[in-house]
Parts: C-alpha cells; sequence; structure tokens
C-alpha cells in the first residue's frame, strides 16, 4: 500500500472540483482496504472512500485525512448471478450483462459511476432500481469485521441504504441475481436509455449527475396540482412508464434557471437538475446555486429539495 501526500482529487470526480487529500491511496484488495483503515486509526486521521467520483463535491480546501481510492473494478458470471468488486463500472456490468443475455440491468445504461456507489445510494432510472437484482452484499462493518448482508439486510430505501444510513460501513463487493431474457430486447432498453441521457444530459461539461432527488408523488404539498395545474402533464407522462415521482428539473426548469450561471457554474440548457463546471467553477459556486434554487423551490411550490450530491470537506 503507498500512500500518498496533496494528491489533487478533482481529477477522480466528475465535477473535476476539489482541492488536495492531505493522504491518499488506491487499493486493489481487501487486504489494502484493511490495511489502508488500520493506517488511518493508527495516525487517528479521519478517512473517505472514494468510487467512481459522480455524486460528489469535494471542498475547494481539499480533505485533511485519508482518501481510500477504491480500484479494484473486476467482475465475473456465475451462471445467472454477477459477482462484481465495488470498484465496478457500471456502464462495464451493463454492457456485459446485456451481451449474455441477462436482464436487471439494462434501465442502468448510461448510469455513472461503480457498483458499490449505485448499492449505497440504491441508484434508479428509467423505473429500474439497484435493489431489485442484488442477492448479498459483502461489506466491511464500522466495527472493522467483514460481514455478508442479504438483500433484507441491506434497508434498501428511496435512495438510500445501511450503507448510507450507517455510515463507516465500506462496500467491498456484492452479488447480483440476473434472469436470463431476449438479448435484443435487452440491447433496445439498454440503448434506449444510453441514448436518452446523451440527449438529455449534459457530457462535455463536468457535472455529478442528478444535483437533487426526485420527488414522491406521495410527498407533495397537499392541494399540489390544484395550485399548479400545469404539472399534471409531467406526472402523467411519468405515470405511463410506471413512475412514482416527479422529476426535480420540471420543477427547477419552470422557475427559469436554465442556463443561469453564478461564478464558473451553470444550470445546463439541457437539463435543469445537472449543474454544470464551465471549466472554471469552484465548490463555493455549486453550493451557492443549489441554495438559492433549493429557497425558490421551497418559496414557489412547498417542496423542500435534497440533494443526491454529497459534499466532502
Amino acid at each position: 500500500m503507498n500512500i500518498q501526500t496533496n494528491v489533487e482529487l478533482a481529477p477522480y470526480t466528475t465535477y473535476r472540483i476539489g482541492g488536495p487529500a492531505k493522504y491518499f491511496c488506491k487499493t486493489k484488495t481487501e487486504e489494502e482496504i484493511l490495511e489502508a483503515l488500520n493506517w488511518a486509526k493508527t495516525k487517528d486521521v479521519p478517512y473517505f472512500i472514494l468510487g467512481g467520483g459522480s455524486n460528489l463535491l469535494i471542498a475547494d480546501e481539499g480533505y485533511g485525512g485519508l482518501v481510500i481510492h477504491l480500484a479494484n473494478n473486476t467482475f465475473e458470471f456465475k451462471g445467472n448471478r454477477l459477482v462484481a468488486q465495488a470498484g465496478a463500472n457500471m456502464q462495464d456490468l451493463v454492457a456485459a450483462s446485456v451481451d449474455k443475455g441477462l436482464g436487471g440491468l439494462q434501465w442502468a445504461g448510461g448510469l455513472p459511476g461503480q457498483l458499490g456507489g449505485a448499492i449505497r445510494g440504491n441508484a434508479n432510472c428509467f423505473g429500474g432500481h439497484i435493489e431489485d437484482v442484488v442477492y448479498s452484499v459483502r461489506a466491511i462493518t464500522p466495527e472493522g469485521k467483514i460481514k455478508t448482508f442479504g438483500k433484507r439486510k441491506c434497508k434498501f430505501g428511496h435512495k438510500t441504504s445501511i450503507f448510507k444510513q450507517k455510515p463507516g460501513h465500506i462496500i467491498l463487493s456484492a452479488e447480483l441475481k440476473l434472469k436470463p431474457q431476449d438479448k435484443k430486447a435487452l440491447q433496445e432498453r439498454m440503448n434506449y436509455c444510453l441514448n436518452w441521457r446523451k440527449e438529455n444530459q449534459p457530457k462535455k461539461e463536468g457535472t455529478c449527475g442528478s444535483v437533487f432527488m426526485r420527488v414522491r408523488l406521495s410527498d407533495l404539498p397537499k392541494n399540489f396540482f390544484q395550485k399548479h395545474p400545469e404539472a399534471q402533464v409531467a406526472v402523467k407522462g411519468l405515470q405511463r412508464q410506471k413512475f412514482s415521482e416527479l422529476g426535480t428539473g420540471y420543477l427547477i426548469d419552470t422557475l427559469g434557471f436554465k442556463g443561469k450561471v453564478i461564478g464558473g457554474a451553470k444550470v445546463s440548457h439541457k437539463h435543469a437538475n445537472f449543474i454544470v463546471n464551465t471549466a472554471s467553477a469552484k465548490a463555493e459556486h455549486i453550493l451557492i446555486m443549489n441554495s438559492i434554487i433549493k429557497s425558490r423551490v421551497l418559496n414557489e411550490y412547498g417542496i423542500i429539495l435534497e440533494e443526491e450530491v454529497h459534499y466532502l470537506d
């Protein structure tokens, strides 16, 4: 294990924002992860587990502890089961499973990040959820023990799991249960999701993905649709796709935020729930933009937006 000092973190995030880590190491095995954790404990420094760097905003000043970067991206199929390390790229898993004619991940076409992060935040889009295919998860507990969690023990919820609810858990690997399906149909669905993202989401600029969580229809304020009947159009479209949430981008767009700029941070013209780094953004610019959007949505719609992005300082 090689502990480096003052390593710039921006290149390890999709936002391409953030200062240096005081200490940094890449880990490719469970033994190296445990060794890094022991090093942090011995030196009495905080640590942070870094995966694919999506949904992550790092402070301009950087991080004063040890950043442990999960660099093991291996995976293998065992019949209809897919066993993958937490560092496995989601797009590699989607493409490989579809190529084998195994269904369960095709909805994740274009989803950024790694498997560990997807499980931690119970990633979902296009009507699919990662919890639908999780059979078990191998993780380090806050007590430092390695334990296998069955699906029920993962305590999946809306954009969450036990690994997010109780800090200190570190996902090492997971076993996914897939189903044989028509390969052509799987490819069509995967390509649809990929193409939709290309057409509707910014790609050239740095972005963390969706900034705010979707709003569940059951959480909307009372009489919301009576006060805002125009929103029914968006919701009817979602219901036809069997979604139960209202896209936050719709709410932000109606308030005229597309194209708004603060410093180097800009609300995307393509999708209002994406705040992009125009090459010169600082974490401070993103945070200010987030705060303004949340305030306006609360004042106009009575909805408290929850951020998907994790802020590391």
